[in-house]
């Protein structure tokens, strides 16, 4: 996980250039480093609580942030970058940080983007900080927090996604039941 954030973090300075950003200028480096590499923060023993992955990892960064002296406004926007980060639509309409840590992530995850990272910066975050099958292992910490702790799942996510696919007979309810469900009280 180590190895994904931090080539994430270096996917989003390489896509902050090639949109012409400037760090110090449109936004602010170190918190853009503190919000990739903590992003996961919620899958490890460290940042677990009882909600979702990105939300407790949110809330973890946030805390880490402000002990070490970081400003309120950089603490909440390591929050919302770390809270949003599978939020495909809503986290770069935050702030600068958010959506840059948005897009790194997503080009290390998914190559979501990848275009807009530097071939260099590839080549070099890869042979520095190699992909050690990311997704699985990402997954199956996932899967194994809900097993563990069934508050951590969240319908219609991402976490809904991975965790369908790895428990196909889970006990949440799907799409079908929640439409099927009325829609008020009665």
């Amino acid at each position: 996980m180590l190895s994904h954030t931090v080539r994430s973090y270096f996917y989003a300075r390489s896509i902050a250039v090639a949109r012409n950003l400037v760090a110090g200028a449109d936004y602010d480096d170190e918190t853009l480093f503190l919000a990739t590499v903590l992003h996961d923060i919620g899958l490890t023993d460290e940042g677990q609580g009882p909600n979702r992955f990105e939300v407790d990892g949110a809330f973890r960064a946030a805390r880490f942030a402000r002990e070490h002296g970081l400003s309120d406004a950089a603490a909440d926007q390591i929050r919302d970058a770390v809270a949003l980060h599978t939020s495909p639509g809503i986290a770069h309409h935050k702030h600068t940080v958010g959506a840059l840590a948005h897009f790194g992530i997503g080009a290390d995850m998914f190559a979501f983007g990848i275009e807009e990272v530097d071939r260099a910066v590839v080549d070099a975050a890869h042979e520095a900080f190699p992909y050690l099958d990311l997704r699985n292992n990402i997954h199956a910490q996932l899967v194994h927090q809900i097993d563990e702790q069934p508050s951590k799942w969240a319908p219609l996510s991402f976490v809904d996604i991975v965790y369908r696919k790895y428990r196909p007979d889970n006990p949440f309810p799907g799409l079908d039941e929640l439409i099927a469900a009325p829609a008020r009280p009665e």
